[in-house]
């Protein structure tokens, strides 16, 4: 009964989202605003679907309602967003690129060591693996992939200049999982309005994990 209580709690959230954003689109099409007043608008609902998406791929459980059909439409809005924008506007919402899923490689030349950290340690799962390249699922938006710079055409740079930042909801329980499981993080500080824990892994890789300071 319960799990009944949720999902139907589930669905009505998502219908109520969903005919908030078709009312907001009827409202501006009977009753055009100003260029000015459209653009704030047009900011507004960007960043109010942006701002649920992001919880989504971070897994916030106050966006759990959120489906993947539902996702889905949230990403196409958007991306109609985006193309909406007149060209002189610059800003966040006018991307030259209107990326749909993005992937960081890293070069490496301890491949296999770094390559067994994410899998084994962190337990990313593995999206595609080939002879000397692995890609691992982050979040249902991003991936990770290594690649081993023996057999690549770009080089490694043992790790230094790069940070992956990874934001996660409960920051001390994440960072007592991967103490139970052997790894060492680094203590818990303050970093700006944030929190952090640093990972740094096998190629030398600096890996911080952060969420919002309460």
């Amino acid at each position: 009964m319960a799990d009944d209580a949720r999902r139907a709690r589930d669905q009505r959230r998502r219908a109520d989202l969903l005919a908030g954003l078709r009312l907001e689109t009827r409202l501006q099409h009977a009753n055009p605003p100003s260029p000015a007043r459209a653009e704030q608008e047009r900011q507004r609902r960007y960043d109010r679907i942006a701002r649920i998406l992001r919880d989504v791929d971070a897994g916030v459980p106050d966006a759990s309602y959120i489906d993947a059909e539902t996702a889905t439409m949230l990403r196409a809005e958007l991306v109609r967003l985006e193309r909406a924008v007149a060209p002189s506007h610059v800003g966040p919402i006018a991307p030259l690129i209107a990326v749909g899923r993005s992937n960081t490689i890293l070069y490496c030349r301890h491949w296999q060591p770094t390559v067994r950290f994410y899998r084994d340690d962190l337990g990313l799962p593995v999206l595609a693996e080939y002879e000397w390249y692995v890609e691992f699922r982050v979040t249902t938006a991003s991936s990770l992939s290594l690649a081993d710079s023996a057999n690549a055409t770009i080089d490694d740079v043992d790790g230094q200049g790069i940070t992956l930042s990874w934001r996660v909801t409960d920051l001390t329980a994440t960072r007592k999982r991967l103490v139970d499981h052997g790894l060492t993080p680094s203590e818990i500080r303050n970093v700006g309005d944030a929190v952090a824990f640093y990972l740094i892994d096998p190629e030398g890789h600096r890996l911080e994990v952060w969420s919002d300071a309460e």
